[in-house]
């Protein structure tokens, strides 16, 4: 229907006097009808394709074909109602006719042809209504898209901020164990560093205070005995002298255990052939040292590091293996920097001792606080092997 409010009907009809009547029975009909008229097929197909009507009335039996061939394939998708009549009054034309997508079905009678306006705006009225569902249908159909489509958007995002939410909690957890593993190692390092200063007072207790105790009780036996014995008093001022010199030399010994001068003198190399060669002369088993690095000087940390590393694993070597040799090498990789002590004696579990070993736990923690790493291989009756990898770059 036009905006003015006239409906515009496409009449297939071949019989004039059919026309004549229907013609007439709209002159009649008070709304506004524009009629046109198209004797075949091939008129009425060029007619809707020019301007489709509001509504098409058309004969069943035309000369070019039946009506129902206008109707379209899909009655979802027609763009207008068609109305088939037709003389006859078979039933089973009619019901062909509606299952092609008619929407009416008239027997072609005086009668019938002069209610044909009536028949029309019926038509219109029940076309207005498939429309009117159609666009309810089109727009429930647009609705539930959109919910879908935000249901789709709504669960990608869900899953991604369950992915983000995995990953937080991931991390934290790998934040909070590497925090618990850093408070572990700095608490075996507290006790280490608090073994280190027992063993210490230990040397000082017996070795060095001793020592300068008795000294200083030979200097004041020389002050008694000065006068009343004089070659007596310089004998006993001569043995405190001996031991205030082996005070001294105990104190050098104690000095070198903790950082040899060597060490900053001369550097790493300098101070492990020191140490090997130390041990080699007055100790078992003997010692074996190879060295093929390019470096000079490392930082101190590193070449404390070491060094202590060694000297832990010589002194664990000297008192448990039972080897008759030691060999330990350092070697440089680009800016890495490799050590490997290894011996041939008894062996031990690592396993079954790592948990009082100060020593191994020492050289583990070593290398792990340098952003490094040591494995200590020991079976019993296989010796031991211990690797230790660091790297050479600035330690923060």
């Amino acid at each position: 229907m036009s905006s003015n409010g006239t409906s515009h009907i496409l009449l297939v009809e071949d019989e004039a006097a059919h026309v004549e009547l229907i013609r007439r029975s709209f002159d009649s009909y008070p709304g506004q009808v524009e009629l046109t008229v198209a004797g075949n097929l091939d008129e009425a197909r060029v007619g809707t394709a020019k301007s489709p009507p509001d509504l098409m009335i058309t004969d069943l039996v035309l000369p070019d074909g039946r009506g129902t061939q206008l109707l379209p394939s899909d009655r979802e998708q027609a763009l207008f109602p068609i109305v088939v009549m037709t003389s006859f009054g078979d039933e089973q034309a009619a019901v062909d006719a509606m299952k092609a997508g008619a929407l009416d079905y008239v027997v072609k009678t005086d009668a019938t042809l002069a209610e044909m306006p009536h028949i029309a705006e019926r038509a219109l009225r029940q076309w207005q209504q498939i429309v009117a569902r159609r666009l309810a249908e089109q727009e429930l159909q647009k609705a539930h898209e959109e919910l879908e489509r935000r249901v789709e958007q709504r669960t990608a995002q869900l899953a991604t901020l369950n992915q983000e939410l995995h990953r937080e909690i991931e991390q934290r957890k790998r934040t909070e164990d590497a925090l618990h593993a850093e408070k572990q190692g700095l608490r075996r390092m507290l006790e280490m560093q608090d073994r280190d200063r027992r063993l210490i007072t230990y040397e000082i207790h017996d070795g060095l205070t001793q020592q300068l105790t008795a000294a200083n009780m030979q200097f004041q036996s020389f002050e008694q005995l000065l006068e009343a014995d004089r070659d007596a008093a310089f004998e006993v001022f001569h043995a405190g002298q001996r031991l205030v010199t082996q005070g001294l030399a105990e104190a050098r010994r104690i000095i070198s255990g903790l950082r040899p001068p060597i060490l900053d003198e001369s550097g790493v190399v300098a101070a492990i052939e020191h140490l090997v060669c130390d041990r080699g002369d007055s100790h078992e088993p003997r010692i074996e040292f190879h060295s093929d690095v390019q470096f000079d000087r490392l930082q101190p940390v590193l070449e404390n590091s070491l060094f202590r590393i060694v000297q832990e694993s010589l002194t664990n070597a000297r008192q448990h293996s039972k080897s008759d040799k030691v060999r330990v090498s350092m070697t440089q990789q680009n800016d890495r920097v490799h050590l490997e002590i290894r011996d041939w004696g008894e062996g031990f579990d690592p396993d079954g001792v790592q948990g009082h070993c100060f020593g191994l736990r020492g050289i583990r923690e070593r290398a792990r606080l340098l952003r490094g790493e040591a494995t200590i291989d020991s079976e019993p009756g296989k010796g031991t092997h211990i690797f230790v990898d660091l790297p050479l770059f600035e330690i923060d």
